[in-house]
């Protein structure tokens, strides 16, 4: 977690359990309007917005909060926020809008993971799959986090499969989600990519373990 000091403060989360000590920080430094800067591995969801909830009543003071992350669900949650926070005015930005570099990778033994990460909602398009994959440049192992908790679903795998194919150079691909379809998706994935590896972990967290 890093910071600066100042009135306006952006804090960086790469776990949730880091929240009550980036408000503590907020109280502590008189800081009026904080920003998060949430880690590609931070999903926003139910548990991430009563964890925040949880530490912002813990420690009031802020007028502003931002929350920055590139999943589509951010906006919902930072709503969701500013109904049960009405002290705090709540927004959320993506990445290239807050001007926060891209790269934010989990780390094994001091050095960035070799995964590029990529998030996609478990119903994205066509499009939204080409797009968000050209960000990641000529990567060559890539790990994509599917947001939420359903499945995702089977034209989501049917769009991945020409996306990734095309992509020169590709080693390796990652799928992380919990549902315990996806390993029947990957295997269904790796047929129709026979010269690249593809894994399943059930969390991003788990990504580390490949890292070696």
């Amino acid at each position: 977690m890093k910071a600066d000091s100042g009135d306006s403060e952006q804090v960086r989360i790469s776990d949730i359990a880091e929240l009550d000590a980036a408000f503590a920080r907020f109280a502590d430094r008189g800081v009026t309007r904080g920003v998060l800067v949430l880690a590609p591995t931070v999903r926003p969801d139910a548990a991430f917005a009563e964890a925040v909830v949880s530490a912002a009543v813990a420690r009031p003071g802020l007028a502003e909060l931002i929350l920055v992350h590139d999943a589509s669900s951010i906006g919902f949650v930072a709503s969701s926020l500013q109904l049960r926070l009405p002290r705090v005015s709540v927004r959320a930005m993506k990445r290239a809008e807050a001007g926060v570099a891209g790269g934010d990778g989990l780390r094994k033994s001091g050095e960035r993971l070799r995964y590029a990460i990529v998030q996609l909602a478990g119903d994205a398009n066509e499009a939204s799959i080409a797009a968000s994959l050209a960000e990641l440049g000529l990567a060559p192992r890539i790990a994509i986090l599917f947001e939420g908790q359903q499945r995702p679903t089977r034209e989501v795998m049917e769009h991945l499969a020409p996306a990734l194919r095309g992509r020169v150079g590709l080693q390796e691909v990652v799928l992380v989600h919990a549902s315990p379809s996806i390993g029947f998706m990957s295997s269904t994935l790796s047929l129709q990519l026979p010269r690249v590896k593809v894994r399943v972990v059930r969390e991003a967290s788990e990504l580390e373990t490949l890292a070696g």
